[in-house]
């Protein structure tokens, strides 16, 4: 199949994440230097690209040959999840990238339980609701977001910031997310905020995305505030937050750090290493 036959379909397209500008060199000087050595693959009888886009457009643009090998896939939802499930094994994705694909993939789950409920009930004669307890456990959107946060190897609860991430939040907010530049628990409390907002405070980068999640997160904790034990950053406070589960890219000490700034109040943090200090210094005077 020739490069110029092959269709891109912009939801596919959509759910691979950006490569970074050094990257996207890198590739270029290694199609250009030794030619495309992987194929690309497309959807067997569809001609749609499923895996190869940069390649594809570079290859296009160099006049570059590649070799195209077709799979056969039954449906939509099983080429997106395969696209998914293939980013993870080719792709070094930081955690916020992998939940955003998570939130995807947990959505492709639910479509094909919902699939199976309905043709189990066509075949067997029964109602969709005795056809429930015969599906897999992804039957259930809570238990379609656990398992997709099991495949992408990310906790349900950054799957479900992914999921406010790509039900709330603009474009601009989403890609910020799946270019690996914003994490996605600061992206979900922006999110939150009216649309027009939401650009502007990514507009201006990265930190700006931080502190707007830190103010939306005190403003939303005050509100609900009441609640019981919720902890409230206070300048000067002598007692730290309850522990909360974490999950941390170890692979990535910047991205972990990141996190633990973006859940705590960075007065509050401040504040503590000043304490820490001063105490040090006091038990080990000079």
């Amino acid at each position: 199949m020739q490069l110029q036959r092959i269709v891109i379909d912009p939801e596919f397209k959509g759910l691979i994440p950006p490569l970074t500008d050094d990257e996207r060199r890198d590739l270029e000087a290694s199609l250009k230097a030794d030619g495309c050595i992987s194929p690309v693959v497309v959807w067997y009888q569809h001609n749609i690209l499923l895996d190869g886009h940069n390649r594809h457009e570079l290859c296009l643009k160099h006049d570059i040959e590649c070799e195209v090998h077709e799979i056969v896939l039954d449906s939509r939802e099983t080429a997106k999840a395969w696209i998914i499930r293939n980013q993870l094994g080719r792709r070094n994705l930081n955690e916020s990238q992998r939940a955003l694909l998570a939130a995807a993939l947990a959505d492709i789950y639910a479509v094909q339980a919902r699939g199976r409920m309905s043709e189990g009930g066509k075949l067997g004669g029964e109602s969709p609701a005795k056809g429930v307890a015969n599906l897999p456990p992804s039957s259930t959107p809570g238990r379609a977001r656990d398992e997709a946060a099991a495949a992408m190897n990310v906790s349900p609860r950054l799957v479900q910031a992914a999921k406010t991430v790509k039900e709330k939040g603009t474009e601009k907010l989403q890609e910020a997310v799946r270019s690996g530049e914003v994490s996605v628990s600061a992206a979900a409390e922006v999110a939150r905020l009216p649309k027009g907002r939401q650009d502007r405070i990514v507009s201006k980068g990265r930190k700006e995305v931080v502190r707007a999640a830190g103010r939306a997160r005190r403003r939303r904790g005050a509100s609900t505030g009441a609640a019981k034990g919720a902890f409230k950053p206070v300048r000067g406070h002598s007692n730290p937050p309850p522990m909360v589960p974490l999950s941390l890219p170890r692979e990535n000490p910047e991205m972990a750090a990141n996190t633990l700034i973006e859940l705590f109040d960075a007065e509050w943090l401040s504040a503590l290493v000043k304490r820490i200090r001063a105490h040090l210094e006091s038990a080990n005077p000079k």
